[in-house]
């Protein structure tokens, strides 16, 4: 199989790809791309990319900036029990890149069901966000009055 893959020049097919993707997950998806094997894969992905096509032709592209591998973070911290306010940040940049591609798709009123059911498993975290946001300073440092505690230490060392 591996010589298909040399025969289509596929590396050269991802490389290309890479030039588009946003983002680190998909970076990480290209990098593990195959080949479909399968008419039923091919005419599956087709259909996603018509959806795609007429979307992005007619609305514009996703409101996808860049983004981390929110998972991969979360992952990390399940082992760990640790993250970085950077890390946090991340994070709650990520709740609001797919919240911002459902309220984009929810602005969209035709019927793209194969893609409205993808975003229709998108989980609501911007309260984690917001959270996050409240705790982690544009500078990346917690927040002074992230807990009452830490407040409280920040002001008695202040005196």
């Amino acid at each position: 199989m591996q010589d298909i893959y040399k025969t289509f020049e596929f590396n050269k097919i991802q490389e290309k790809l890479l030039e588009y993707s946003k983002t680190e997950l998909g970076r990480e998806y290209i990098d593990n791309l195959m080949m479909l094997d399968s008419l039923e894969q091919v005419t599956s992905s087709l259909e996603d990319l018509k959806e795609m096509m007429s979307i992005v032709t007619r609305f514009g592209i996703m409101p996808i900036q860049t983004s981390a591998n929110a998972l991969k973070l979360i992952e990390m911290a399940k082992k760990t029990g640790l993250l970085t306010p950077r890390d946090l940040n991340l994070i709650a940049l990520d709740v609001l890149t797919s919240q911002n591609i459902v309220k984009f798709l929810n602005k969209i009123d035709l019927n793209y069901p194969r893609t409205l059911k993808r975003v229709g498993e998108f989980v609501d975290l911007t309260n984690l966000a917001k959270e996050i946001n409240r705790v982690i300073t544009n500078a990346l440092t917690v927040a002074d009055n992230a807990t009452p505690e830490l407040k409280e230490i920040k002001q008695k060392n202040n005196h």
